[in-house]
């Protein structure tokens, strides 16, 4: 049985402002946050104890990785970036609402952003991504994935056969999952991960 935690990046200064923070922003995350992701890590030590560690190749998860756990390597991840906001990457809803191509695409019409990634793309990548990961990490029982909240919401509702938005998670927050592995998961259990909030 492996255990595997999956948690979203610490926040950045695109996350406070709500602005879609995608696949081309390379921003690292907020010092404010430094003091949760200590108390994150305690949490995270409760669940799992010697876990093979995996990031996204973003500063924001990269740099919430190594804090998260100092002392241990990291292993990259390439597919596990957000999704390509495209032409809407780093603005707000308000600063969009009035388009049209953004009314078509939150509405469903549009597939993709202008010159982003659609949804179902998003999904393929970051499955085949946690797949990667399983693979690389096919002798661990332990595993923490540190990505962004798109990966999550795309890996658990390809898993669980929910709705994409059924799995949306707040920084440092996401899942715990048990599995079996033999090159396809097998007995499946997960519960929302939410440290780091005790005082």
């Amino acid at each position: 049985m492996k255990t595997c935690i999956l948690i979203r990046h610490a926040a950045t200064a695109g996350n406070a402002e709500k602005r879609y923070i995608g696949r081309r922003t390379d921003e690292d995350t907020l010092d404010i946050e430094k003091a949760r992701v200590c108390r994150v890590a305690e949490d995270i030590q409760n669940i799992i104890t010697d876990p093979f560690v995996i990031s996204g190749p973003l500063k924001r998860c990269l740099s919430t990785a190594y804090t998260l756990l100092p002392s241990y390597d990291v292993r990259i991840e390439e597919g596990l970036s957000e999704i390509d906001f495209g032409s809407f990457e780093g603005k707000t809803y308000d600063e969009l609402k009035d388009l049209k191509d953004y009314r078509d695409w939150i509405s469903g019409e549009l597939l993709a952003p202008p010159g982003g990634e659609s949804k179902d793309e998003f999904i393929k990548r970051s499955v085949n991504a946690f797949f990667d990961s399983l693979r690389s990490a096919a002798d661990a029982k332990e595993l923490l994935i540190v990505c962004c909240g798109g990966n999550i919401m795309a890996i658990m509702s390809h898993l669980t056969g929910k709705d994409y938005y059924d799995f949306q998670a707040g920084n440092l927050e996401g899942y715990t999952l048990r599995f079996e592995y033999d090159e396809g998961i097998h007995d499946l259990s997960y519960d929302r991960f939410v440290g780091g909030n005790n005082t």
